[in-house]
């Protein structure tokens, strides 16, 4: 077989395929330089846009949760007055007549529906609708001037919560709070109990710890379900540790206080019939008359 000494014939085929590879990389270069311009163009106009949607995004986010805290202030506050509600028929009656103390319930029962009209933009007609349905002897004599210190309440309120959000303050409470309620009504944490009222976010003059009040809920907790009192189980623990440290098992432990238990009464038995025998001997000893009889008998 010849060789092909021509230089040039010889590096033809290796040239074309050299240019042709350049080719094709010059083309995947291109082509990866357009898809870059375009991601580019697409990142350029989508930023503003994207960034738009996020921040209203957010937006919304936090007017839902604002919301949320709303909602929950007035179910709250709506709360307060219904126990204000069951804390006046307790101690006036299911529909009281209007004196001095009743009219203290009213006007804390006021103020707090004014706060919530403040908060929610309602009107006097639906706290009056709750009025008339609640306390109607009072609404029916008193509506106009309830009206009137309701929509007074309203007005400061509203300035007041003002005053609060311009300064960044999120706090939605105006008016009177549990616990100056329960300065103003004297209310004692058995009147709470005894009115159902003490579930209903109210406070009392004397509260009781949280610490106290959760160990008798838990207590009376573990009373339903028919477990031991906590004090049961603890002299249990400390018998148990006892005996862990004597090296014996419960059951052996409480068997030997029973034993040594009797064995104290046994012993208490016996010194008082001794104690018995010596004051007997003590006060009615045998005289000489009866040593004399002994003597004869024994003769």
């Amino acid at each position: 077989m010849k060789r092909n000494n021509n230089p040039v014939t010889s590096q033809g085929p290796k040239l074309r395929r050299a240019s042709q590879d350049a080719e094709i990389r010059h083309r995947e270069l291109a082509e990866y330089d357009d898809a870059l311009a375009t991601l580019g163009r697409i990142e350029a106009t989508a930023g503003p846009t994207l960034q738009e949607e996020l921040g209203r995004a957010k937006r919304v986010q936090a007017a839902f949760k604002i919301g949320q805290d709303r909602q929950a202030f007035v179910r709250r506050r709506l709360g307060q007055r219904s126990g204000l509600l069951r804390l006046l028929r307790a101690e006036l009656g299911d529909d009281p007549a209007f004196d001095d103390r009743s009219r203290i319930y009213v006007r804390h029962m006021l103020m707090i529906s004014a706060n919530v009209a403040a908060v929610t933009g309602s009107s006097w007609k639906s706290s009056l609708k709750w009025f008339l349905r609640s306390l109607p002897s009072i609404t029916d004599h008193m509506a106009i001037l309830m009206e009137g210190d309701f929509v007074r309440y309203v007005e400061s309120y509203q300035i007041e919560l003002a005053k609060r959000a311009a300064a960044g303050d999120p706090n939605q409470l105006t008016g009177p709070s549990p616990a100056e309620i329960a300065e103003a009504l004297g209310t004692t944490t058995v009147q709470l109990r005894a009115a159902q009222a003490n579930t209903c976010g109210l406070t009392s003059i004397d509260p009781q710890d949280p610490k106290v009040r959760d160990r008798e809920r838990k207590a009376k907790a573990r009373e339903r379900a028919g477990m031991q009192k906590q004090s049961v189980r603890n002299a249990k623990a400390e018998m148990q540790a006892l005996a862990d440290s004597l090296g014996c098992s419960l059951r052996t432990l409480y068997r030997r206080r029973k034993i040594d238990a009797a064995s104290a009464n046994d012993n208490a038995v016996t010194k008082m019939s001794v104690l018995d025998k010596e004051i007997d001997v003590g006060q009615f000893g045998d005289t000489p008359a009866n040593d004399e009889c002994k003597v004869a008998r024994t003769a």
